[in-house]
């Protein structure tokens, strides 16, 4: 039974999370404890600070934002369930229009940073969304809408992964595995949120139902 519980799949969703930010910390964002001359930093000047606001709203999202699925969490500590999934709000509210605003900053190619703007107003309108369907007293459609946040603000793991094992020198490349995370960001919560309905279980035949007269008379 425990081990059971180890290998469901949202524990191995959260193992594969956990996986996937140390990967992505490790091989992408680590220049951040390096000294100013590193190649990142050099390519982040014309952002300066701004970059603190985006960034640590943004790890502050997508490290509470897994609390919010945790039933045991929902039904022990409902208090904290709020608490968190406010935090997670004001996060997102802050880390999605500073990362439309950092990379128009970074680059004056629209497609460059219309990625970015897609990325950022679809992450902000399904967290408005999922807030407002919580007030509302929603919580089975909260819960589906917030599965859609998540998912937009799994693109930054998501998207980081991929050009890191493709490793594309094209800039149109890197565009282009950008666009596709983001362009599926919409699919994965969908597919969970229907898949009993698209690969709904076999039910067990059922016993044909007993002729009590038939039985009676002897027939």
């Amino acid at each position: 039974m425990q081990s059971a519980r180890l290998t469901s799949p949202k524990n191995l969703f959260y193992f594969a999370l956990a996986v996937s930010t140390l990967f992505v910390l490790y091989n992408n964002e680590r220049f951040f404890l390096h000294d100013k001359s590193d190649p990142a930093w050099i390519h982040l000047q014309p952002v300066g600070n701004w970059i603190y606001l985006h960034g640590i709203p943004g790890a502050i999202a997508l490290l509470i934002a897994p609390i919010q699925f945790s039933s045991r969490i929902r039904s022990r500590y409902p208090a904290f369930h709020r608490a968190s999934g406010y935090f997670y709000f004001v996060s997102v509210l802050i880390t999605a229009p500073m990362g439309m605003y950092v990379a128009r900053l970074l680059s004056s190619n629209p497609v460059s940073y219309t990625i970015s703007w897609v990325h950022g107003g679809s992450w902000l309108l399904c967290t408005l969304i999922a807030i407002k369907l919580v007030r509302n007293g929603d919580i089975t459609r909260h819960r589906e809408w917030m599965m859609r946040s998540y998912s937009w603000a799994l693109v930054f793991l998501t998207a980081r992964i991929a050009i890191r094992v493709i490793n594309p020198t094209d800039p149109n490349v890197f565009d282009a595995i950008v666009w596709i995370t983001i362009g599926t960001a919409m699919l994965w919560p969908q597919l969970i949120i229907n898949w009993k309905q698209i690969f709904p279980a076999k039910r067990q035949p059922q016993p044909s139902p007993v002729n009590r007269a038939a039985v009676a008379t002897g027939d």
